[in-house]
């Protein structure tokens, strides 16, 4: 159940959007990416299923070996991504997140234009990782099912709720070497 500010918040970017969003480009399969993706993932705030992302980061990276890879992740956790080749650590902390549970502008505008495909990995119910990919601008704004994302993603996969994060992310790796 949305708390009473993450529904104002919802109520606002539905509002928002009715005026001022772009005109969406429809997505084609195979997805053509560009000859230098860049790929952002949005991390969990904690610990839990850390590892089995950095397992699944060198998958991305033969998918698309010319990528440029972005990991928004909490500072605590940065240094684990940080040894990756080709890839980026946007560290946030609790004062990077506005009133309404979002990254504010000035942490968003560190992120590089032209993102090619933002996934979320996190498996929390809130607001800030969908709000995060949908203001990446990215083409391809990728979830595993939870709240909100028929606001902010334009591919949504249902894997069975009762698999371990392990098979998500596997099916999720399976569904985007289809998709490109």
């Amino acid at each position: 159940m949305p708390t009473l500010t993450e529904k104002y918040f919802l109520q606002l970017f539905r509002i928002k959007n009715l005026f001022y969003r772009k005109e969406e480009s429809l997505l084609t399969f195979p997805l053509n990416s560009p000859p230098d993706p860049k790929i952002l993932f949005c991390l969990p705030k904690q610990d839990q299923n850390l590892e089995i992302i950095q397992n699944l980061i060198p998958k991305f990276i033969n998918i698309f070996p010319s990528g440029t890879f972005y990991f928004a992740i909490d500072k605590s956790f940065a240094s684990r991504f940080s040894n990756i080749p080709s890839g980026k650590v946007i560290p946030f902390t609790k004062d990077d997140f506005s009133s309404f549970g979002i990254l504010k502008n000035q942490w968003t505008a560190q992120l590089p234009k032209d993102i090619f495909m933002a996934i979320d990995l996190t498996s929390e119910n809130n607001l800030w990782s969908g709000y995060l990919c949908f203001s990446s601008g990215a083409l391809a704004r990728i979830s595993l099912k939870k709240a909100y994302v028929s606001k902010f993603f334009n591919i949504i996969l249902k894997p069975n709720q009762q698999n371990s994060f392990q098979e998500k992310t596997d099916y999720l790796l399976k569904i985007i070497q289809n998709l490109t």
